[in-house]
């Protein structure tokens, strides 16, 4: 029985999904809606898309560089380990 191969576009994939999310929220201005962070009044749709630009930017912070490791790990570790069986 083979170990199933991990692809590392199963990792990098949604890297650049996260990534590019974020980028186009950034590029749509939605930054400028974040001040529901520093208890500035917003109105309610603002606090929403202030919110979703904080998530995606989290996202882009703290998951895309796990996911770009998780890629590396996976793939040195196929390298130097070869194909295996489990019997």
């Amino acid at each position: 029985m083979k170990i199933p191969a991990v692809p590392w576009r199963g990792f990098v994939m949604p890297a650049f999904l996260v990534t590019a999310l974020f980028v186009g929220l950034h590029l749509a201005g939605f930054r400028d809606r974040t001040g529901v962070l520093s208890g500035t009044d917003t109105a309610g749709t603002d606090a929403i898309l202030g919110g979703l630009y904080i998530l995606a930017y989290l996202a882009t912070v703290v998951v895309v560089p796990v996911l770009f490791i998780a890629c590396v790990i996976v793939v040195l570790f196929r390298w130097i380990t070869g194909p295996q069986d489990l019997e």
